[in-house]
């Protein structure tokens, strides 16, 4: 299990070969998911400055009409580092840490004119493993109007995903790491359970909180609760 705290994107320099101007590549570091690039092609390039060479181990992407995704990940002197195949039913890719990246580009490819909410790129934090089996929960915001007679009128709205997890460090400097972490969170993060392993549960880009520390004898315990958020 895996959490982008810090997305390298929002503090990056962005550009992109075929912007509409309705849908900048700017709306990309927007808080709000549904606040979509989009392109006036089928395919297109999006090029992420970093400010500073970062070390980089994923990308997640989020609300996209793509059917192939391909990162590139370029250095100080504009050499190809490193090419990375975006899995299009997870909408993700994490990989053993590239360092010294002063660049990458990310090339979409769709049936219509591309869309993108959101690019996560960065060094995830690899958290404990989950102790019990992960369940995939539910919010609904369907509002319903029921009368009299019995009917009901409802605005449907898709469910978002609600994920909780139960995990235990023995180490008391390595729960102050995560306590860290999490209390540094000020916008949603990308929670990764299961990085490459399946699509059973999706990368969620959420709010996350920690919650339930306990300790019993040498063990500490918590729980993480994540509701996605578009």
């Amino acid at each position: 299990m895996r959490i982008l705290f810090k997305n390298e994107t929002i503090t990056a320099s962005l550009s992109v070969l075929y912007e509409n101007a309705q849908y900048p590549v700017t709306n990309l570091n927007h808080v709000f998911l549904k606040k979509i690039f989009k392109s006036t092609q089928n395919s297109d390039v999006i090029t992420i400055l970093f400010p500073s060479a970062i070390p980089i181990n994923s990308i997640y992407v989020g609300l996209t009409n793509a059917i192939s995704i391909t990162l590139r990940l370029y250095n100080v002197s504009s050499t190809l580092i490193d090419t990375k195949v975006v899995d299009t039913d997870k909408f993700s890719a994490v990989f053993t840490s590239i360092p010294s990246v002063k660049y990458v580009t990310v090339t979409f490819s769709a049936s219509a004119p591309v869309y993108v909410g959101t690019i996560g790129i960065g060094q995830n934090f690899i958290m404990p493993d989950p102790i019990n089996d992960v369940v995939k929960g539910f919010i609904d915001n369907s509002i319903e109007a029921d009368s009299l007679d019995g009917q009901t009128m409802m605005n449907k709205i898709e469910w978002l995903r609600s994920v909780k997890s139960s995990h235990f460090v023995y180490d008391i400097d390595e729960y102050n790491e995560i306590y860290e972490q999490f209390s540094g969170i000020s916008r949603p993060v990308w929670v990764d359970y299961f990085e490459n392993t399946t699509n059973t549960i999706n990368p969620v880009y959420g709010k996350t909180r920690l919650s339930s520390p306990s300790k019993n004898d040498r063990l500490y315990s918590f729980k993480i609760e994540t509701a996605e958020a578009r």
